[in-house]
């Protein structure tokens, strides 16, 4: 999937709804399946802005060629440059070579993820999210027994590098890494994490 600028993709629905207020993504989900083959089960161009992705469920991505340009980064969902929602959706078991298992921003100012799980993922650094030279706002999400398995690796739920992240009112239960292994900061201009809880990272 590779959205165009202003794209908005809502699952959640049952077919029988009339209108956006009636879905329901927890009854009725909707899944995106890599089945280990994408690279990227989504790709967000930096053609693509402002692009609103909310209710799915993202699964088995693998981006693991590390050596052909970006596809070893965000098996499940790649953002670059393009400012973009990403709410309500569940990233489960994908696994990058690199960076960002579930989701990998890259230079993205104004990225927002909300109320959004990441599950069993796994890559070099941030095995549920990595945001490289981003400014992006995390917020109501849950980060569980997500893994970064490089050899120095950061961050094993969330991994933020250069410009930090804000965190907000987010859970980190059972998450490895190296270092952080709820959530690894390298170098960055400005960090905050309020109303956090860690559980046995």
């Amino acid at each position: 999937l590779s959205p165009k600028s202003g794209s908005r993709f809502y699952g959640g629905f049952q077919g029988s709804e009339t209108a956006l207020s009636q879905r329901n993504p927890a009854t009725y989900p909707t899944t995106l399946d890599g089945q280990l083959s994408l690279k990227h089960v989504v790709f967000i161009t930096r053609s693509a802005l402002n692009v609103r992705l909310d209710g799915f469920r993202i699964v088995r991505g693998r981006a693991n060629n590390p050596s052909n340009g970006w596809d070893g980064y965000g098996a499940g969902v790649f953002v670059d440059v393009s400012p973009a929602v990403i709410a309500n959706c569940l990233f489960s078991n994908n696994v990058a070579s690199l960076y960002g298992g579930g989701l990998f921003l890259y230079s993205v100012q104004g990225a927002q993820v909300q109320t959004c799980v990441f599950v069993n993922g796994t890559a070099g650094h941030g095995g549920g999210l990595s945001a490289y030279s981003c400014g992006v706002t995390v917020d109501g999400c849950s980060f569980v027994n997500n893994q970064a398995n490089a050899a120095q690796s950061e961050g094993g739920g969330l991994h933020a590098s250069l410009q930090g992240a804000t965190v907000l009112n987010s859970y980190f239960a059972g998450n490895s890494a190296y270092q952080g292994g709820g959530v690894g900061l390298v170098q960055p201009t400005a960090a905050s994490l309020i109303g956090c809880t860690f559980d046995g990272n």
